[in-house]
């Protein structure tokens, strides 16, 4: 599905941006932030778990996007 949301041309390049950074991003700060609610919160594993759930939901949401787009795409194709 995530290749889908490029044209042809630069299919590989996009996907692979979006995976890289993506994981940079998100999974490189990931231990900083849990790290950070801990000592926050007095060893709390809560935050982190709030924190990893909200991570969970704007994944979804954006999942839920790129298949709508696809969609509508394969409407407009028959």
């Amino acid at each position: 599905m995530f290749s889908e949301v490029f044209s042809k041309e630069v299919r590989y390049t996009g996907v692979t941006l979006g995976y890289q950074i993506g994981a940079a991003v998100a999974g490189g700060t990931a231990p900083m932030v849990a790290e950070y609610l801990m000592s926050k919160f007095d060893n709390s594993w809560l935050p982190v778990a709030l924190y990893i759930m909200v991570l969970a939901v704007i994944s979804f949401v954006a999942v839920l996007t790129v298949a709508n787009k696809n969609k509508d795409t394969a409407d407009i194709n028959e």
